[in-house]
């Protein structure tokens, strides 16, 4: 099956590191280069292997990206500045996994690249590191505490829906599948719903019941009939005298 792979990045790796790993990958997928204004040795490599193995690749260029890409790209889209962000909102439309040359060098502007691809959605792997995933396990949102009341204190959950509400949807929708929670075609807030537990309420229809009618027991002339409602709703109705009731009722 073809797929999409985006490549960017500067950083450095061991001799043929880069070159097999994109052996592994084939030859036979769509490529996507972020169009650098100086190319680093790593990006030179890349270069080379499209090249030496006769893959067309497209470039995300604008008018100061290096000659080098563009005079071997197959197809390329400009840009009037290109950006990280330009580069991944391409590789988004064509639902492409993103393929980064991590540099310890530049850390700060390879994290940035990762939370941008992250908010995206897009899968990221290591090219510089046996392709291994690269994910924002800092950002990894806890599965929040049930409420629990109990005698002297109560127990709430350890994010608020302020707190959800400022992290990215795509670590929402992340941490959601891992609590077994279907997030296909839900919203940002109905993701937060799902994780900290809200339901929709279920309207049940109230019915107009009417009681049985109880049994009437008829005391002989001259008796009272008296009338015990058990706690459990048990009627129990007996005769006595008026002695009897006098008696029950502490008249004397």
């Amino acid at each position: 099956m073809v797929a999409t792979y985006g490549i960017i990045g500067t950083g450095p790796t061991k001799r043929n590191i880069i070159e097999d790993l994109l052996n592994e990958i084939g030859e036979d997928n769509n490529y996507i280069l972020y169009g650098s204004h100086r190319l680093s040795d790593s990006e030179v490599r890349v270069l080379d292997w499209m090249v030496n193995h006769e893959v067309p690749f497209t470039i995300v260029a604008d008018d100061k990206t290096s000659e080098a890409f563009t005079d071997e790209a197959a197809y390329s889209i400009t840009y009037k500045n290109v950006t990280d962000d330009s580069f991944l909102k391409e590789l988004k439309k064509k639902k492409g996994t993103l393929l980064l040359l991590w540099d310890d060098e530049y850390e700060k502007e390879m994290n940035r690249i990762v939370h941008l691809a992250s908010d995206l959605d897009i899968e990221i792997k290591d090219l510089t590191n046996g392709l291994g995933p690269i994910v924002l396990e800092d950002e990894k949102i806890p599965a929040p505490t049930p409420q629990r009341v109990e005698t002297d204190e109560v127990e709430i959950e350890q994010f608020s829906r302020a707190e959800l509400e400022g992290i990215p949807i795509s670590v929402l929708r992340k941490n959601a599948k891992g609590q077994n929670i279907d997030t296909e075609g839900l919203s940002k807030t109905q993701l937060i719903d799902a994780l900290i537990g809200v339901e929709t309420a279920t309207v049940v229809p109230v019915l107009n019941v009417v009681p049985p009618a109880r049994e009437t027991i008829e005391a002989p002339d001259g008796d009272c009939m008296v009338t015990v409602v058990m706690p459990n709703g048990t009627v129990i109705s007996t005769p006595a005298t008026m002695a009897e009731v006098r008696v029950i009722l502490g008249l004397g």
